[in-house]
């Protein structure tokens, strides 16, 4: 654990309250305005396509980017007279937050190491399209669990699409883990093997998360 990972982990509060206070900035109607569209279509696309950044750091800022807006718009819904507007607004934001931003903040610091802790561990390619998996650690249950996650590339490119994933069963956390690449027509396809067995197959057809 170290200081990024701290700060990271504390942002989302801090944001919350820093959204409060530049809500309450009057004027840059049009510009405000713009940027909750640019960052929240962004984020919808990306989402939408299952893409994120390559970099892990660069996704959690992007994640807290998008917090910001959403706590900006979020103080501004709750100062409207109507009444109605105010209660549903508060009680959406809180569900939203806590649905978006709940883990990351009950996973604590720790958590963040977790999540930025990740490396690629195979690569390949096929024609123009790069693949590789990438090696983190999911936490299920309080219970960290080795996972590999294939990814594709499109040519030089900051953004990566999640294609598909796949978490080491019980008995196998120590094994050595090697993989075996094929192509199949425009499928790739890739065997994650531990010690010896074929634990599973992953492919390029774009699955959601």
């Amino acid at each position: 654990m170290n200081v990024v990972d701290d700060v990271l982990w504390f942002f989302p509060l801090v944001l919350v309250a820093v959204g409060f206070l530049t809500s309450r900035i009057k004027g840059f109607k049009f510009g405000r305005l713009a940027i909750y569209v640019v960052v929240f279509l962004a984020a919808f696309l990306l989402d939408l396509l299952a893409t994120s950044f390559k970099q892990d750091v660069l996704d959690s800022i992007f994640s807290l980017i998008v917090l910001m807006v959403f706590a900006d718009l979020f103080w501004k819904i709750i100062r409207l007279k109507t009444k109605i507007v105010r209660v549903v607004g508060l009680l959406t934001g809180m569900v939203l937050f806590i649905i978006f931003y709940g883990s990351w903040v009950v996973s604590g610091p720790k958590g963040m190491a977790v999540k930025l802790s990740t490396e690629i561990v195979s690569y390949y390619k096929n024609g123009k399209h790069s693949y590789y998996i990438k090696k983190r650690q999911a936490v299920e249950d309080t219970v960290v669990k080795p996972e590999y996650v294939l990814f594709k590339v499109r040519g030089f490119s900051l953004l990566e699409q999640y294609c598909n994933k796949y978490s080491l069963p019980e008995g196998y956390e120590n094994a050595i883990v090697s993989f075996n690449w094929k192509k199949r027509g425009d499928i790739t396809e890739v065997n994650i093997i531990g010690d010896s067995d074929t634990l599973w197959n992953l492919n390029s057809d774009i699955k959601p998360k």
